[in-house]
């Protein structure tokens, strides 16, 4: 199973094969670095059960150097909103280890839908080659989730960009199998302003994290 490879052809409907041929060494090497650093910063900290889970689009698109991921720093501002929801009382550690391994104690990750860090829009998402793209992903992301992890029968879901979870939504029918849990969603899980990017205030609400 290898999503990248496998989807590699519906990226090209959306975007043009000219246009993600001349950038597809650097979206696979994103896609391994990243998946590497999720991997580094979430199942080899030691994380055991999943109780907050955040779904989101995937890293974006950058030309050189380390992917800009949430795995892979803790600067940006997307990761202050979730240090936000996660420990509203608590700074931020400065040490990136310090900060992954209190999300590992608190239970709390984060995972992409899709294996492609393309630079995109609402014209993007809303091609059915976009929803075909996330529904082919969902084995792959159970599949993560299931051999890594136990799975709290609590376990809450919010969902960190709008158009992506309206398709993740859509593609599921607002129903997620893992394990024996089926888990059920719909757009009151979407944690998103009228920006429709992550909200620290809403995450705290849909997870009831605190």
């Amino acid at each position: 199973m290898n999503p990248f490879n496998d989807n590699l052809h519906l990226l090209k409907e959306i975007f043009g094969e000219k246009e993600v041929e001349k950038k597809e060494t650097r979206l696979r090497e994103i896609f391994e670095k990243t998946e590497n650093k999720w991997k580094e910063n979430t199942v080899e900290l030691g994380f055991k059960k999943i109780k907050y889970l955040l779904i989101c689009e995937a890293p974006p698109y950058s030309e050189t150097g380390d992917p800009i991921y949430f795995y892979n720093q803790i600067n940006s501002s997307f990761h202050t909103r979730i240090w936000k929801a996660v420990y509203p009382n608590i700074k931020k550690p400065s040490e990136k280890e310090d900060a992954f391994k209190m999300l590992v104690e608190k239970g709390f990750l984060l995972i992409d839908t899709t294996p492609f860090a393309m630079k995109y829009d609402s014209k993007h998402r809303k091609k059915s080659a976009y929803k075909e793209i996330i529904k082919n992903n969902i084995p792959y992301l159970i599949n993560k989730l299931e051999n890594n992890f136990e799975i709290d029968t609590n376990l809450k879901i919010a969902f960190g960009f709008k158009l992506n979870a309206k398709q993740f939504i859509s593609v599921t029918n607002g129903k997620l199998k893992l394990k024996d849990l089926e888990l059920n969603f719909n757009e009151h899980n979407i944690a998103t302003d009228g920006s429709g990017f992550t909200n620290s205030n809403k995450p705290i609400h849909i997870l009831s994290l605190n």
